[in-house]
């Protein structure tokens, strides 16, 4: 592959030509990504901003600018701190394409509550404006019959209409015939940073396949987006971070799997969560007073870890291990389920396989178990077995309450439990989940 004539070269979609603004700057128009949040939740509201990627035109010098407004384009502009009915105002216009500035400018004036400062106009249009995109690297170079572009050295990216910083030791790109697909290719060294989120990994592969026999040439609609990131995968933001092996990501259905090398110790999937933790910004700060209130934490560990984002649902598998601090509640099983809702606060956990749960002065295991964060209640089924300094309890089917002081909720008149009182000592639990 030899390097591209920048000045009389033309690139084959769309037309447009390339700029090179300085001796390591490459601009163009191409297809760039941008994250949005993906949420993982455990016990008591877990959950991390993590990233999503996707890809729109962005343009070189020639070509005219579009824009359109959708769910991450909201978000940055609270984060902005824009009057919130202004943002509100903004919602029927979602998933509209608008073709020149001054078209998408007139019909911000006739929203029900227009933007009124300049300022505010201004940013409305860096986060909706889609051909935005500066690449720099120290080496380029250009195959128009293969359609591959190869940025190499140093590869920095800026994206502002998502507020997103990029780097990696080796960028490739690749259109398919007919513009049938699109490929990013990233290696080494992959850093993505946007507010007070950041995500690292060894190498990327995005792609966006479209529909060949679509008429809108302009505007084609994909049929199949996914991210992947592989080799020590690592998400941290304000609320929390991850770790994997790799990180695969569904940008059309809304679904993320993490998957660690193995179900053995360190090499599982890590999650960790602080639930009092607010994102703003750049900036985290906390809802409780850390001198009054240890502040809390959630640990989840397993082998492979689903989010559902439509379904609104997290599972975690193989050897799934969950500590909450500083109560210190401890769940062991080979499958968890998480349920969330709008807001993302966990509802409801079903644990299953081997379940076993530790608490200060109480130990449980069962085939089965729901916790209900609502009624803060814990619903074991299956071979049930609870035991404390005060008792041992078995059945088909225990209920207990969460706070251990609590201690059994209630029965069942077609499950009845076995209970075996323990005289005087200090607690020795019959088993142990660690």
């Amino acid at each position: 592959m030899q390097p591209m004539n920048i000045e009389s070269s033309v690139w084959a979609r769309n037309g447009v030509r390339w700029k090179r603004p300085g001796p390591v700057m490459a601009e163009r128009r191409f297809l760039f990504f941008s994250i949005s949040r993906i949420f993982l939740l455990a016990i008591l509201a877990i959950f991390l901003n993590g990233v999503t990627l996707f890809f729109m035109e962005a343009p070189a010098v020639y070509a005219k600018s579009r824009y359109l407004i959708n769910r991450n384009t909201l978000d940055h502009l609270n984060r902005e701190g824009l009057p919130e009915k202004l943002v509100q105002s903004m919602a029927p216009l979602l998933e509209k394409v608008f073709p020149s500035r001054e078209a998408f400018l007139k019909v911000l004036g006739e929203l029900e509550v227009p933007p009124r400062a300049p300022l505010e106009t201004d940013i409305i249009l860096r986060y909706s404006a889609m051909d935005q995109i500066t690449i720099q690297a120290e080496t380029f170079s250009s195959d128009q019959i293969s359609r591959e572009s190869i940025f190499k050295g140093n590869v920095q990216g800026k994206i502002p209409r998502e507020n997103i910083l990029f780097s990696t030791a080796k960028l490739r790109m690749l259109i398919g015939e007919f513009n049938s697909y699109e490929r990013l290719i990233g290696e080494g060294g992959i850093r993505v940073e946007q507010w007070d989120r950041e995500v690292r990994g060894d190498y990327l592969n995005y792609t966006r396949v479209f529909d060949n026999n679509s008429q809108d040439m302009q505007n084609p609609t994909p049929v199949d987006e996914t991210l992947k990131l592989e080799g020590s995968v690592q998400i941290s933001a304000a609320q929390g971070k991850a770790r994997s092996s790799t990180l695969f990501l569904d940008l059309l259905n809304q679904e993320a799997v993490l998957e660690g090398k193995s179900a053995k110790g360190s090499e599982r999937v890590r999650i960790e969560a602080y639930p009092d933790r607010l994102s703003k910004g750049a900036e985290g700060q906390t809802t409780t007073d850390p001198s009054t209130s240890p502040a809390r934490e959630i640990v989840v560990q397993a082998a492979r870890a689903s989010l559902e984002n439509k379904k609104r649902r997290i599972i975690l598998e193989g050897a799934v291990e969950m500590q909450r601090m500083p109560e210190d509640f401890f769940l062991s099983s080979g499958i968890l389920q998480l349920l969330y809702d709008e807001e993302q606060m966990l509802t409801e956990a079903n644990a299953r396989q081997s379940v076993c749960i530790e608490q200060p002065g109480r130990v449980a295991r069962a085939d089965l178990a729901r916790v209900d964060e609502l009624k803060q209640t814990i619903r074991l089924e299956g071979n049930a077995e609870v035991d404390s300094g005060q008792y041992n309890l078995q059945g088909s089917q225990i209920n207990l309450f969460l706070d251990v002081n609590r201690g059994v909720a209630q029965g069942d008149g077609n499950a009845p439990i076995q209970m075996t009182m323990k005289m005087g000592g200090e607690f020795t639990p019959a088993f142990r989940c660690r």
